[in-house]
């Protein structure tokens, strides 16, 4: 199935894991994929606005975007507007195409936090009210709060991560993509 990954970190660890030869990756391929680290939202409408000709109107487009919004603590109503925006952009100029995108994952990072469990959930239910015939969103399974699905640390570096998800998430998430594909 022939796919095009666009957006954040996110888009760049997906692109990686499935060029790596994974046991499910062979059933995808992706044509086009960009992953622009720390991107925003209305950072990847203006990717999208100065690269239309780069994507293919006709295949599905998985987008990554959210996580970089969420850690600038971006307002919930500001990131439903720009959102909104981009779905907008994106309809008009490319009609056809399905686009996918998940809903944000429970970031062991800023563990139990009434307030952030809080934040997550009220842009999770925003991003869930946007499935339609051409938008599909993918709901992450509640497992994927666990740490055992995000990397621990940023590559060699002992910084600590705990906000991008690790190759047994993408794993995971591979079946998820095709059955939301396939209906």
């Amino acid at each position: 199935m022939n796919i095009q990954v666009l957006g954040d970190s996110y888009a760049t660890r997906f692109i990686n894991f499935l060029e790596s030869g994974q046991p499910g990756t062979e059933k995808f391929k992706c044509i086009y994929g960009k992953g622009i680290s720390g991107a925003t939202v209305s950072v990847l409408k203006a990717y999208v606005k100065t690269h239309r000709t780069a994507l293919n109107g006709t295949v599905p487009l998985l987008l990554f975007f959210g996580t970089n919004d969420y850690f600038a603590n971006v307002q919930p109503i500001v990131f439903k507007q720009a959102v909104k925006a981009f779905l907008r952009f994106f309809r008009t100029t490319y009609p056809d195409c399905t686009l996918v995108f998940c809903t944000l994952p429970k970031y062991p990072r800023v563990g139990n936090s009434v307030f952030h469990i809080q934040r997550l959930q009220k842009i999770n239910n925003f991003l869930l009210t946007l499935r339609s015939e051409t938008v599909r969103v993918i709901k992450l399974p509640d497992n994927f709060s666990s740490s055992d699905y995000f990397h621990a640390f940023y590559g060699r570096s002992l910084r600590r991560d705990e906000m991008h998800l690790n190759q047994k998430a993408y794993s995971e998430l591979l079946p998820i993509l095709r059955n939301s594909l396939d209906r």
